[in-house]
């Protein structure tokens, strides 16, 4: 994908050795490459460049043989494949790290249980990508942007959280330490922003024929509102869970750069045409882009406007019912009902079940 193809390039050209892997049934998907003599990379609007890998391979034996840190960079749903794939073929002391979703190092930690092997693996993962890439042909990637922070990692257990940042940030010296993998899975910017806006749009996209980008054409107003109140949840819940960092969404947005800090992106309909705009951070002053004052506004309870009728869209404004309902927990850090399950999974994430 977008992301193995970013990493393995960039971080190729950085001088480390790297080794692709692909799955044996997507082994077409390295011909490519293979032929080209490495990943063409693009970065923003400059011209591409083909960057040599160490290694293209369909064999997970050859892909982690010998290598200092093993990355993964899949979906969710590919992790215990990789997982079960892996840990029999990896040695004591490497290091692994699950890149671009949380929840890697959980499912890693379940795998060796039932296998009884990689005693001695240090695991862990990141919130995210270092990037916002994409896939623009085959065996070529498009790196929009290098995200300047907002890229956090943890190990399982927290006891490694030193060694494994230290193998990490000789690769990416911006990644900053979570103080466990609960709090990776928590702050995964899909899950804030990319469901709501799915679902706010769901009609629209399941009668639509081209292509849609979500912060191209679907950051509405309205929708701004849902992905805040979906911050709010999550606030609640890395409250309970005591985590110290309550950096909400909005300032997440400045930290990886998609927007400048002395920027005010305006929010106005515009003529978008089909299939949305190609790069939406270089063309944001032509769609429809989150304005940071739409998001959660500090001083009252829940972030409220005065007017608390229907918005302009005629949209209720989802927020303002659920801090009416209760108190403001992003400041107080109390849990909502069906929190009280968090000291469990933070015993796990700290090592201590």
């Amino acid at each position: 994908g977008a992301g193995g193809l970013s990493i393995s390039a960039d971080l190729s050209r950085a001088g480390h050795r790297v080794t692709l892997f692909e799955a044996a049934r997507f082994k077409e998907n390295l011909e490519p490459i293979r032929k080209q003599g490495g990943v063409l990379l693009i970065e923003g609007d400059a011209q591409g460049e083909v960057v040599p890998l160490a290694g293209v391979t369909a064999d997970p034996g050859r892909a982690v043989r010998g290598a200092e840190v093993v990355i993964i960079v899949v979906p969710c749903f590919g992790h215990e494949w990789f997982a079960k794939t892996f840990v029999p073929r990896l040695n004591r002391d490497q290091i692994v790290v699950f890149i671009g979703e949380g929840g890697g190092a959980l499912v890693f930690h379940s795998v060796r249980k039932k296998l009884g092997k990689g005693k001695g693996i240090i695991v862990g993962e990141t919130n995210t990508l270092p990037y916002s890439a994409r896939i623009t042909g085959p065996g070529a990637a498009n790196i929009r942007v290098k995200k300047r922070g907002g890229v956090i990692a943890a190990a399982l257990p927290a006891s490694e959280n030193t060694n494994l940042l230290s193998a990490v940030h000789a690769l990416y010296p911006n990644i900053r330490p979570a103080t466990n993998v609960l709090e990776t899975v928590l702050v995964n910017f899909n899950a804030i922003d990319h469901v709501a806006t799915v679902l706010a749009h769901a009609g629209h996209l399941e009668s639509r024929t081209t292509n849609m980008l979500l912060w191209g054409e679907g950051a509405t107003t309205s929708v701004a509102r849902c992905i805040d109140t979906v911050d709010n949840e999550i606030l609640a819940i890395r409250g309970a869970l005591g985590f110290k960092d309550r950096t909400p969404y909005r300032h997440w947005l400045f930290e990886q750069g998609f927007l400048a800090k002395n920027q005010r992106p305006r929010l106005e309909p515009v003529s978008v045409r089909p299939g949305g705009l190609e790069n939406p951070v270089r063309d944001r002053g032509r769609a429809l882009f989150p304005r940071p004052d739409l998001f959660h506004r500090p001083g009252g309870r829940g972030g409220c406007p005065p007017d608390r009728r229907a918005d302009r869209d005629g949209v209720r404004d989802e927020r303002c019912r659920l801090s009416r309902e209760g108190e403001d927990t992003r400041e107080t850090g109390r849990p909502r009902e069906g929190a009280e399950g968090a000291s469990g999974g933070r015993r796990l994430a700290e090592g201590r079940t």
